[in-house]
């Protein structure tokens, strides 16, 4: 269960619900760091001290237009496929293919993870409210810090076609309040450095500090993760590779 809210809390604080953006993502992306290099992951690797996490290198692989063709952990793979306008089509593992045009054909109900109450000066998220075991759950306030760094999965998801897909996905964030909001306002710009979750009386119940190492360009190359609950710390090693 702790994995699993640990999982929904990194997505959730991996969001920026605010309002309308005028300029394109990426646009956004370069105000908020620059000037940036544009650089694309061959490698992510996650290294546990204990059995919390799974250790696991995943690799990912592109063609020969720059775009991700398939990521794989050693034991399972999955696949991209792209449509004549350049644009992600499919997407397929062992379980099978997954059209992307289904995303498109109705709002989706982003309010049964939690949503955002505050942003910095970049639009990334500072408070977060989520629900500790899905929608009607215990509600959790979260806090999060950032290195002034750039996010080192932007330009890997914008090779797997996933910032054209955020553009046209819509989504609920209030389940009284029907007004529509796109999905491209769910991405990050800069680098995550802490999540701090407290219940409503204001005991922390899980605590992430993570310390980065950056190359000349300010993108990680390493970093060393706190996991912190009552009952336990698991240290975790992240290990970025570029192209």
């Amino acid at each position: 269960m702790k994995k699993q809210f640990l999982l929904r809390s990194a997505i959730v604080g991996l969001v920026v619900l605010f309002g309308c953006r005028k300029n394109t993502i990426e646009e956004q992306f370069i105000a908020a760091n620059e000037p940036i290099a544009k650089k694309y992951l061959s490698h992510f690797q996650v290294f546990s001290d204990n059995n919390t996490f799974d250790n696991v290198t995943y690799v990912i692989n592109y063609d020969s237009d720059n775009r991700v063709s398939s990521i794989t952990d050693g034991s399972e793979s999955g696949f991209t496929q792209y449509d004549e306008s350049n644009e992600l089509s499919t997407v397929s593992d062992k379980n099978g293919t997954f059209d992307m045009s289904e995303l498109y054909k109705a709002p989706y109900n982003a309010f049964e993870e939690g949503e955002v109450t505050k942003y910095d000066s970049k639009l990334n998220p500072i408070k977060i409210l989520v629900y500790e075991d899905g929608y009607g759950s215990d509600i959790l306030v979260g806090s999060i810090g950032y290195d002034p760094n750039p996010n080192p999965f932007f330009y890997t998801f914008k090779a797997a076609g996933l910032l054209a897909v955020l553009e046209r996905v819509n989504l609920y964030f209030e389940p009284t309040n029907q007004n529509i909001t796109k999905a491209r306002q769910l991405l990050p710009y800069n680098n995550i450095s802490s999540m701090i979750f407290k219940d409503v009386n204001g005991a922390t119940k899980y605590e992430a500090q993570v310390s980065y190492n950056y190359d000349a360009d300010l993108y990680p190359t390493s970093a060393n993760m706190m996991v912190i609950t009552p009952t336990e710390t698991t240290s975790i090693t992240l290990v970025y590779s570029y192209r």
